[in-house]
C-alpha cells in the first residue's frame, strides 16, 4: 500500500492547479518536493524539473495508469502523431448528459472517452451514445486487457483505442462517420450565445432584436431546422474559432512529454507560458 499511496501523490502533481501555479509563481520548489518525497527521481546530474516529470509520468505509465495518463497519451498523439493534426482539442467538455474527455476538432470532430482499468463502465454506453450525437466519429480508449469486454456495451460506430505499454495508441476498431447522425439540438447545447446566433443569422438570414428571457427559445426553433451537416460545421466552426492560438503548438512543442495535456487544458497568458517553460528548465 505505501507503494501504491506513493503513486496516487504522484498522479496528484499532474493536475491543473499545480501547473496553473507554475505559471504565475514560476517556482516548482513545492511540487518538486512532492515528487521527490515520493520517491521520484532522476539519477543524472544534469537533472531539470522537466526531466522529474517525466520519470514521475513513466512510473504513472507502467504502475499507476491514472486518467491523466491516457489524456496525455491522446494529447501526445493528436498534436504530434496523428496523420493530420487538429486544429482544436478540448480537455474535457459538456455533451448532453455527460462530459466527454478530450475532443478533438479538425478535418472532422472526434470525441474519445477514457475508461482506465480503476474505472466501472456503468455509464459507458449512455456516454457514448450522447457523444455520438454531436461528434462525426467517437472513441473508446482503454486498457488492452479492457477492450474485448467493453466492445459489447458501445454501439458498433464507436472505435476503440487501446494504450500500449510504451505510451503509444492502438487502434482495435476503427470509428464509423456519422455525420449524418448529428442532431442540432444537442450541439445547440454545446455552443456559446454568440456562436448559436451567427450560426442562425447565417442560415435564416439577420433575426429581430428580442428581450433576453425570449431569445434562447427564439434561437432554439430555428437552429433545430438546420440539417445535421449544418450543424456539424457550426460544432467545428465554434469549437475551431475557440482553440485557436498560434503559440500553443510551440509552447506545446517545448513543453516535455508529460505535461502536453495539461498544456492543452490549462489556459495561460504568454508571460505565464514562459514562467512555465522557465521553471521546468530549472535543474534540480
Amino acid at each position: 500500500m505505501p507503494f501504491l499511496d506513493g503513486l496516487r501523490a504522484t498522479a496528484r502533481a499532474f493536475t491543473r492547479p499545480i501547473f496553473k501555479a507554475l505559471g504565475v509563481t514560476g517556482d516548482a520548489s513545492a511540487v518538486t518536493g512532492q515528487l521527490l518525497s515520493h520517491g521520484m527521481g532522476v539519477s543524472s546530474s544534469a537533472a531539470t524539473v522537466a526531466t522529474l516529470f517525466d520519470a514521475a509520468y513513466q512510473s504513472l505509465l507502467h504502475c499507476y495508469r491514472c486518467e491523466f495518463v491516457y489524456k496525455n497519451a491522446l494529447a501526445n498523439h493528436l498534436a504530434f502523431h496523428a496523420t493530420a493534426p487538429p486544429a482544436g482539442v478540448v480537455i474535457e467538455q459538456h455533451v448532453a448528459s455527460s462530459f466527454v474527455d478530450v475532443a478533438a476538432f479538425g478535418a472532422t470532430s472526434a470525441a474519445y472517452e477514457i475508461k482506465t482499468e480503476f474505472d466501472s463502465p456503468k455509464r459507458l454506453t449512455t456516454q457514448t451514445n450522447d457523444y455520438l450525437r454531436a461528434f462525426d466519429r467517437v472513441y473508446l480508449v482503454t486498457h488492452p486487457t479492457l477492450a474485448a469486454r467493453h466492445m459489447p456495451r458501445i454501439d458498433a460506430r464507436v472505435g476503440v483505442l487501446t494504450l500500449e505499454t510504451d505510451g503509444s495508441l492502438n487502434e482495435v476498431r476503427a470509428a464509423t462517420p456519422g455525420i449524418s447522425e448529428v442532431e442540432p439540438i444537442t450541439v445547440l447545447r454545446m455552443l456559446r450565445r454568440h456562436e448559436y446566433m451567427d450560426t442562425v443569422h447565417v442560415h435564416h438570414g439577420v433575426q429581430p432584436a428580442l428581450p433576453n428571457g425570449l431569445l434562447y427559445r427564439h434561437y432554439e426553433k430555428l437552429f433545430v431546422q438546420l440539417s445535421s451537416q449544418q450543424a456539424h460545421e457550426a460544432l467545428m466552426t465554434a469549437f475551431v474559432t475557440r482553440t485557436q492560438d498560434g503559440e500553443l503548438a510551440d509552447f506545446l512543442g517545448e513543453l516535455p512529454k508529460s505535461l502536453r495535456a495539461l498544456g492543452f487544458a490549462t489556459p495561460l497568458s504568454r508571460p505565464q507560458r514562459r514562467r512555465v517553460l522557465k521553471a521546468l528548465a530549472a535543474p534540480l
